[in-house]
């Protein structure tokens, strides 16, 4: 059996089948504790698959608010030592000016309109969730594993970038993260995941200005609401030839 390096490795486990129990080698993911350090202080801790550490950190800066613009990120590298660090520079003014957020309601936003001509064809969404899942090779392996991505809805849904994480929410940042570090213009693009949408990653997408999450799973009530309520896209179930649509459905297309 073949590892993904520093992403899964192989352990004993007894495999209970058919009445028979067995001694295989079984493939499980990799977790590893990583410090994000922002200007040389102590920003936040992950437990996350080891790799595409400068994504996730970027990510994490972009949906926390820090950070919206290239001329803000200085620098970003990962020391990996007694300790695996993190270590991005930050202009001063994206540290002083994090954006507004209420502890009791989240962050206090509401998208503009999408660009002119921005949209999602039903059919090139679909094709591109069943295609993602096909690309999960961590979660194929282990089935231990999270996917995001972000897609281009004028290439036809491609993703511009594709990550997996032992973590839903890591994923989601270094699907962001990824394609902030490669220029991708956000307002432009969706977010596609194969998690449970909660609040939390209506609030990331929101923040890295996405118009549109689409997930294989299903969200939760206050997703929906939050969704509806800063203009963005939400769509669920993205399997198998259907999807729900919960909200502003006016920015996924007809099935040709």
């Amino acid at each position: 059996m073949a590892e993904t390096p520093g992403v899964t490795c192989t352990c004993r486990v007894v495999r209970y089948e058919r009445g028979v129990p067995r001694e295989v080698a079984d493939e499980v993911p990799t977790e590893a504790l990583v410090r994000l350090d922002v200007n040389g202080e102590r920003a936040a801790m992950f437990s996350c698959s080891p790799a595409d550490l400068e994504a996730l950190g970027v990510g994490y800066l972009v949906t926390s608010g820090f950070l919206q613009t290239r001329d803000e990120l200085l620098g970003v590298q990962v020391v990996d030592g007694c300790d695996i660090i993190i270590d991005v520079r930050l202009a001063a003014q994206a540290v002083r000016n994090p954006s507004t957020r209420d502890a009791a309601c989240g962050w206090q936003h509401e998208m503009g309109p999408s660009p002119e001509g921005l949209a999602f064809r039903a059919d090139d969404l679909l094709a591109a969730m069943d295609g993602l899942l096909a690309r999960g090779e961590v979660f194929r392996r282990t089935g231990g594993a999270h996917f995001a991505a972000v897609i281009d809805p004028a290439r036809g849904c491609e993703p511009a970038v594709f990550f997996e994480d032992i973590g839903r929410h890591n994923a989601i940042d270094k699907a962001i993260g990824g394609a902030f570090l490669k220029g991708i213009d956000l307002a432009r693009a969706g977010l596609a995941t194969s998690c449970r949408v909660s609040r939390e990653a209506v609030r990331k997408a929101a923040l890295a200005g996405l118009p549109l999450i689409a997930s294989r799973a299903g969200p939760t009530d206050e997703a929906i609401a939050f969704a509806d309520q800063l203009g963005l896209t939400l769509v669920g179930f993205a399997k198998g030839g259907r999807m729900n649509i919960y909200t502003h459905e006016a920015r996924v297309g007809r099935v040709s």
